[in-house]
């Protein structure tokens, strides 16, 4: 598994948004257990169910229900809704995979927008405007795909805010992974030769 090692405060305490834990399951709020937000005061827990470490883990961890109904503990994965370009030569473009569940996945191109991509480009510090890349133009990945939509406005920081995201229902198939070219942020001169690597493909016909 990836180590944690982004979203800690200078003191060491996760205060990031992951909300499950590294099998999936969703987190509990911490007001479900206030003696606990009592013992540990001043330390991120609240009216939410992010994964916390007040206690100074070294990975932040959460409570939830088992499915017998009792509650138990967990850590989680802070990695989870991570991103990532594989399948070009050229930094700043590539086939988009996810982390999801302990797996690395991609998304399905049936409904991948500019928009997306250039919230794929963001998250990934790679400026602002990215070109969305459809038919698999970076080859084809392992076969697992994460999500069908992300339907993400284009101003998102990260894909997880996307509000619009919706999980595969099994219609996507090898060829149809969704691609990216980031066009790097002002004051890089490596614009021409990213752009210079993308594929040619057929306009969408409607």
């Amino acid at each position: 598994p990836l180590s944690c090692s982004e979203g800690f405060t200078e003191l060491g305490y996760y205060n990031g948004t992951v909300s499950q834990t590294d099998s999936g399951a969703p987190c509990l709020k911490w007001t479900e257990f206030p003696d606990y937000v009592m013992q540990y005061p001043g330390r991120g827990l609240g009216d939410h169910s992010y994964c916390r470490n007040p206690d100074r883990e070294s990975n932040p961890w959460c409570f939830f229900r088992q499915n017998s109904g009792a509650i138990g503990w967990a850590y989680c994965d802070c990695h989870q809704g991570a991103a990532r370009l594989v399948g070009s030569s050229a930094s700043g473009s590539g086939r988009v995979e996810v982390y999801l569940n302990g797996q690395w996945g991609a998304v399905c191109d049936s409904h991948w927008t500019d928009r997306d991509a250039s919230v794929i480009c963001r998250q990934l510090g790679l400026g602002d405007i990215g070109s969305a890349v459809q038919r698999s133009q970076f080859g084809s990945g392992s076969g697992l795909f994460h999500y069908e939509r992300l339907g993400c406005r284009g101003d998102e920081n990260t894909l997880s805010t996307c509000r619009s995201r919706t999980f595969v229902t099994g219609d996507c198939s090898h060829g149809n992974e969704a691609a990216v070219v980031c066009a790097p942020p002002e004051g890089q001169c490596d614009f021409h030769s990213v752009m210079a690597t993308r594929p040619e493909y057929p306009p969408t016909t409607h």
